[in-house]
């Protein structure tokens, strides 16, 4: 009976640590919680929802008025972060590592394309756009050049400032100008500054290498210079942003808030849950 009852007791304790350790691993699961949260067009599914969208005859001060409310908001932390690709224009002589899909084994560099009644040959490359709190929250380093300034931020013609990462320094020199195609338009880009190596920007279980990735500034003011098409290309683009949460919990509330936001424009657009 005595050695019985050790069992029962060895099994007990076995049975709690077990507990223990699992409730452990769940509790460190959901302390790992989901911050950012996508804030979406709801109906960009539907079949020719944009363009009707951008048609609307006064889309454009409704996208930044939405756009102003979402940045001011105090329930939540409205940044500016858009994973895209900007193509260069002109044969591309570089390694394929610094290359748009050469991460999934495609060859898309030189690929002929025409915008505005010209040919063009264009190589799609990694790039991020992000204001400057996004900027600010992932405190990024540069080997050399220098960080985006506040007037790179307002866009009044077709040019912009580019910082690249650690891999194209190599082939490119500070003040060294770049023609890109960028929503479907002809830009010039100049070069800014490159990137420490192995820089990393973390979002939740997500992370973004950027040694071959280029940042550009998402702009807080758009010239009327560069044309309405343009503008409102730009500033729906910009709405494919993040909320960043100090509490996951505080999710629905947001939701309800930046769906109140939406309505009161008549747009269509909450958050992206995720999990």
């Amino acid at each position: 009976m005595k050695e019985r009852a050790k069992v029962i007791i060895v099994f007990a304790i076995v049975s709690v640590l077990s507990f223990v350790s699992l409730f452990m691993m769940y509790q460190e699961k959901n302390d790992f919680e989901k911050q950012y949260f996508q804030l979406v067009d709801l109906d960009f599914r539907e079949e020719g929802h944009l363009r009707q969208l951008l048609n609307q005859e006064d889309i454009l001060p409704r996208l930044n008025a939405f756009k102003e409310d979402l940045r001011n908001n105090e329930q939540f932390t409205f940044i500016e972060f858009l994973p895209n690709v900007v193509e260069f224009i002109g044969e591309w002589d570089k390694p394929d590592q610094l290359v748009n899909g050469y991460e999934y084994g495609k060859d898309l560099k030189n690929q002929t394309v025409h915008v505005n009644n010209k040919e063009l040959l264009i190589t799609p490359i990694n790039c991020i756009s992000m204001d400057q709190d996004a900027w600010d929250l992932y405190d990024l380093s540069l080997s050399e050049g220098s960080e985006f300034t506040e007037t790179d931020y307002s866009l009044t013609e077709k040019k912009m400032p580019l910082i690249l990462g650690s891999e194209f320094k190599e082939y490119y020199d500070i003040g060294d100008e770049i023609p890109l195609l960028y929503f479907y338009e002809e830009w010039t880009g100049v070069v800014q500054g490159f990137l420490e190596d192995d820089e990393v920007i973390k979002q939740d279980w997500t992370e973004y290498s950027l040694d071959t990735r280029i940042l550009v500034p998402s702009f807080k003011e758009v010239s009327d210079k560069i044309g309405e098409e343009l503008q409102k290309r730009i500033t729906y683009a910009q709405l494919d942003a993040y909320v960043l949460l100090e509490d996951k919990s505080e999710y629905s509330k947001v939701n309800r808030e930046i769906k109140k936001l939406s309505q009161k424009y008549n747009l269509p657009y909450g958050l992206l849950r995720g999990y």
